[in-house]
């Protein structure tokens, strides 16, 4: 008889036999808070985001890919289903005139992001972590550049 289901698991996964590494295993499967016995079946992962408070990870969904889009005047670049906020969890964004990018949440909403870029530059990717979420539903990624500049590259997240 196995110690553990936790157990029965891991030989399952490695091979009958494994020894030494079954405390491990059962200190990482817990069971129910109504100490039926259950074990759960997977883990997820979750950060700790400033608050104390434990969030999951996210992973993108949606990707937004932008080429040579105008953005003299402020333009969306990602608008969201009806009914959904995006998550901005990254972009990498390069202008065609020198100056910076400024990433708004809605028309004239709150800066997100002012990323300096030069002409024709390589631009440079930014990883968000688990993102940043839009104020409202139904607001929409803007971006705006210097006189004449055009926008390329993607922004990527989740709509939720």
């Amino acid at each position: 008889m196995k110690g553990s289901f936790g157990q029965e698991i891991l030989e399952v996964l490695l091979g009958g036999g494994v020894r030494g590494v079954y405390t491990f295993v059962d200190s990482i499967i817990l069971p129910t808070a109504n100490n039926t016995g259950a074990y759960p079946l997977g883990v997820v992962p979750f950060a700790v985001n400033g608050t104390a408070n434990a969030v999951p990870l996210r992973t993108p969904g949606r990707f937004v890919a932008i080429n040579a889009l105008a953005i003299a005047a402020e333009t969306a670049i990602w608008t969201p289903a009806a009914g959904k906020s995006f998550r901005l969890m990254g972009y990498h964004l390069v202008s065609s005139v020198a100056g910076n990018i400024i990433l708004r949440d809605a028309l004239a909403g709150a800066i997100i992001a002012v990323i300096p870029s030069a002409a024709n530059g390589a631009g440079q990717q930014v990883v968000l972590g688990n993102g940043i979420v839009s104020a409202l539903v139904n607001n929409a990624l803007t971006a705006t550049g210097p006189a004449l500049a055009t926008l390329s590259g993607i922004v990527y997240g989740t709509e939720e």
